[in-house]
């Protein structure tokens, strides 16, 4: 039973529209899909053109449901009140973004169980004179995998925002990457949506790493397992002078047989630093060798 209500302004063009539906199960094959009732809206913002059509400049949306699942003899996946946010944003600053996020995720198997409590996936990109930028951040709560591997996981919150130079090719690239080409040729006011040629892009990539106009930086991170945690943050970018190309500080907060003794004993001796109370630190530097391999130093001694 879906419903699909449109307001216009008084030249008849769409100010918001909001669709909803009940809920929805049925089997195919064997396999039983079942879909909560359905609850989203979409604010675009439409500029008229000198021909008299109509294009997107901005664009919110959101789509929200109860419970999305899907069961078969083999496996099932039930998703708990998933929602999906997009926007557009056109004019000088070329921005888009999407998040995804559920209350709670399970996967079972003959073999298997995972279980994971509240997620957030976001993925920003944005353009300005000087610089695009990109940005993606995972945070969610409680995993836990059952059967032959066991892993319990508090928490987990990562981050990472990257910067490339605002090159027209290499923003398409990226883009079409991120969104797929459909993606550009709905909105091209955003990107365009002729194909790029990868290895064209990637070039242009590789030169503006070396230059040092395209880095990343690592957001304050962290992963927690019971009384123990592991955070790093930090900036990879190359720099002026040298082959570093920046680095990323690692805090290992341990426990008596925990997992961060372990993880300590496959690293090599004095690759990192013994703070006290099962606290240990370290700064791993990825270099460029003079025939451009790619070579990691943590604390001064080389892992590879």
């Amino acid at each position: 039973q879906p419903v699909l209500k449109t307001t216009f302004n008084y030249h008849f063009i769409p100010q918001l529209l909001v669709f909803s539906s009940k809920a929805v199960e049925t089997t195919v094959d064997g396999e039983t899909f079942k879909l909560g009732a359905i609850q989203s809206q979409a604010v675009p913002k439409l500029v008229k053109q000198a021909d008299g059509s109509l294009l997107i400049e901005n664009l919110d949306s959101s789509i929200k449901t109860d419970i999305f699942s899907l069961a078969s003899e083999e496996s099932n996946v039930a998703l708990s009140n998933p929602e999906f946010k997009f926007s557009v944003k056109g004019g000088n600053l070329k921005a888009a973004a999407l998040s995804f996020s559920v209350s709670g995720i399970d996967y079972r198997d003959s073999s298997t169980q995972f279980t994971l409590g509240k997620t957030l996936v976001s993925i920003n990109q944005s353009q300005n004179k000087s610089e695009i930028t990109e940005g993606i951040k995972i945070t969610f709560d409680h995993l836990k995998v059952g059967g032959f591997l066991k892993v319990g996981i508090d928490s987990w919150n990562t981050g990472l925002t990257a910067h490339f130079p605002p090159e027209p090719l290499l923003f398409d690239f990226l883009v079409q990457e991120a969104f797929g080409t459909d993606f550009c040729a709905n909105f091209p006011l955003i990107c365009s949506p002729e194909p790029v040629n990868e290895a064209q892009a990637e070039e242009i990539l590789r030169n503006s790493i070396l230059a040092g106009k395209t880095w990343a930086a690592v957001e304050p991170s962290e992963i927690k397992v019971g009384k123990e945690s592991l955070s790093f943050s930090g900036q990879l970018k190359k720099q002026p002078e040298g082959n570093t190309l920046g680095s990323v500080k690692f805090r290992l907060q341990t426990s008596d047989g925990g997992l961060g003794q372990f993880a300590l004993m496959a690293l090599p001796r004095n690759s990192y630093l013994s703070e006290g109370k099962g606290v240990y630190t370290t700064e791993i530097v990825p270099s460029l060798t003079p025939n451009g391999d790619l070579t990691l130093t943590a604390n001064g001694v080389r892992l590879f």
